[in-house]
């Protein structure tokens, strides 16, 4: 496209967002409002053309209508898709924010690794939003592609998942769309198809991505980074224990050996962050990989840096409504001037370990018999006020029990009359209920019985069309008119309905379980008042419809005496087996008879 792009639909492009080898995505704006609907921006992903477009266009039109049928919280919604032959687009309302690779680069210098506290935040809130997502009875149940490209990150501190099945849908002989394949499993780098342990995998691999800076394996293709991940796990030095743990099991080789939902990570992170903010377990050894102990010899356990006193919050995590989401610096001090090596060590069980105390609890030192100090805390004691202990005092008390007994009394009698007031009520309610159920009862009875719906068989199309005789193609081929059934392959498939005098109906059906497709057609209205006749002749007679400057005239090829005014007209017909529109641009001058033909 030129620096000012060419209008798609009802949108002007206004500036290229990105661009791979099969999609091209734009900042758009809508340019034709309807009644009920705002101006405001939206996100183009435009099919391009090329040479397996064919192959994908019915994936990514599939792949977008599953999307706008069941909309999910924390996904990229479609709201309007273009399914023309000369653009295939689908749009997705704007939304502000940073992706992963941007939300790097802003919290930390390049070469530097993030807080793994905050590698962590985002992480569960990355699998927060997985969880709904697996959980789908139908439909679109995995993303398929997660990167550092497709998660956004919000200026609330929301995630957002972007191209929710597009980069599965769009996988062709061609290859993967974009750099996704540098964060998939090994299973869709084998050609499988994704399930929710891939999405898991890629969680993991974004995890490392945030945190080192760069994607845990290398490859140049898609089967050489395959045999990379088969080779042998990625070292995690410097990573939280907890952290790590979950980490090494995200990034196993075998599906089986993965966390076996988005829930449960969910709940192992926020454990692990729990672990994390507390100082728990920052000098232990990091978790070692099954494979990594192959030869039998023991490695050394490698310390990690303690955490640093004062950390910097990404600026797309401010704002954050999460309270216990917030990273907040956290050092262990020592109080009354004993010493860290001194308190002994602090285990993930310590019963101390999320516990709040007040300011005047007290902290007790023991000295064990093997000569180590343990730390323990003492509530501090309730103290009673010096009154109470006088000779008034206990005869207020000896006396106590005497407006006790009234106060018992007088509300034993009161709840005997409450009692059987509510059991009046009840009863009185229990018979209008039971006078209701009859009365519904009565008029269920009276209502007549409707005949079932007949079910349709899986992989049949009944078409019913109104005008009837219209005739029915597809897939590029011409299958009879309606009304009709036809069998089909269960799956996706491209249906056109032409008829004279009405303009052509186009969908893209799926009849995995039986499809009815209940049209009725809108008559072709086009001003064919000018003063020179066309004929518009076609080598395929009485197929293909016939458009003039892009607009149905609802005439089928081919056609005499169009009335045209002089000037340039773009004249063209629509080849259905082809799924394309072929135009020619004539001049159409005064006093003279005009012929186009056009070899279909």
């Amino acid at each position: 496209m030129s620096a000012r792009f060419a209008r798609l639909g009802r949108y002007q492009p206004e500036t290229l967002l990105g661009r791979n080898h099969v999609t091209e995505t734009f900042r758009a704006r809508l340019v034709e409002v309807l009644p009920g609907e705002k101006a405001q921006a939206f996100a183009l992903k435009v099919l391009r053309q090329g040479e397996h477009r064919a192959e994908v266009e019915l994936r990514f039109i599939a792949a977008a209508r599953m999307l706008q049928r069941r909309p999910l919280p924390g996904t990229a919604g479609v709201f309007e898709i273009g399914d023309r032959p000369e653009a295939v687009f689908a749009a997705f309302q704007f939304e502000e924010g940073v992706n992963l690779r941007q939300l790097r680069g802003q919290a930390v210098p390049e070469g530097s690794r993030m807080d793994i506290r905050l590698v962590g935040t985002v992480a569960r809130k990355l699998a927060e939003r997985l969880v709904p997502l697996h959980a789908q009875p139908d439909g679109m149940r995995v993303h398929g592609g997660l990167s550092s490209g497709n998660v956004l990150v919000r200026p609330s501190g929301d995630i957002l998942l972007l191209d929710c099945g597009f980069a599965e849908a769009l996988r062709s002989r061609a290859g993967w769309p974009g750099e996704s394949w540098r964060f998939a499993a090994p299973e869709q780098l084998r050609g499988e198809p994704a399930a929710a342990s891939s999405d898991l995998y890629s969680l993991g691999a974004l995890m490392y991505f945030l945190y080192y800076g760069h994607p845990p394996f290398a490859g140049d293709t898609p089967e050489g980074l395959e045999a990379c991940i088969a080779g042998g796990p990625p070292e995690l030095e410097g990573v939280h224990p907890s952290i790590a743990a979950i980490m090494a099991r995200a990034l196993s080789y075998a599906a089986s050996a993965r966390p076996r939902t988005a829930i449960e990570v969910v709940r192992q992170l926020s454990a692990a962050l729990l672990s994390a903010n507390a100082g728990v377990g920052a000098l232990a050894q990091a978790p070692a990989w099954p494979a990594a102990a192959a030869d039998g010899a023991a490695e050394a356990p490698t310390e990690v840096e303690p955490l640093a006193q004062a950390a910097s919050v990404s600026t797309a995590e401010e704002g954050a409504g999460d309270d216990d989401s917030a990273i907040r610096p956290f050092a262990l001090v020592p109080q009354n001037a004993v010493a860290d090596e001194a308190r002994g060590e602090i285990a993930a069980d310590d019963p101390d370990v999320g516990v709040v105390y007040d300011d005047e609890d007290e902290e007790e030192i023991e000295v064990g018999a093997d000569g180590k100090m343990k730390r323990r805390r003492r509530r501090g004691g309730i103290r009673i006020l010096a009154w109470t202990k006088s000779a008034f005092a206990r005869k207020l008390f000896r006396y106590a029990w005497v407006p006790i007994a009234i106060v018992l009394v007088v509300g034993g009698v009161e709840g005997y009359y409450l009692l059987k007031s509510w059991r009046a009520a009840r009863e009185q309610s229990m018979l209008r209920e039971a006078a209701a159920a009859a009365e519904r009862a009565r008029l269920e009875a009276a209502k007549p019985k409707l005949t079932p719906k007949p079910t349709i068989p899986k992989g049949n199309l009944v078409l019913k069309v109104v005008p009837a005789g219209a005739v029915v193609w597809l897939d590029g081929r011409e299958a009879g008119v309606a009304p009709t059934t036809l069998a089909t392959e269960p799956g996706s498939h491209r249906l056109v309905v032409t008829a004279s005098g009405y303009r052509m109906l186009r969908d893209v059906i799926d009849t995995t379980n039986g499809a009815l497709f209940e049209r009725e057609m809108v008559p072709a209205i086009f001003p064919l008042s000018g003063s020179v006749g066309v004929n518009v002749a076609c080598t395929t007679e009485g197929k293909y419809p016939v458009l003039v400057d892009g607009k149905e005239i609802g005439a089928l090829c081919p056609i005499a005496g169009v009335r045209l005014d002089p000037g340039k007209h773009m004249i063209g017909v629509f080849v259905i087996p082809q799924n394309r529109i072929w135009t020619l641009e004539r001049e159409i001058v005064a006093d003279r008879p005009h012929r186009v033909h056009f070899n279909y």
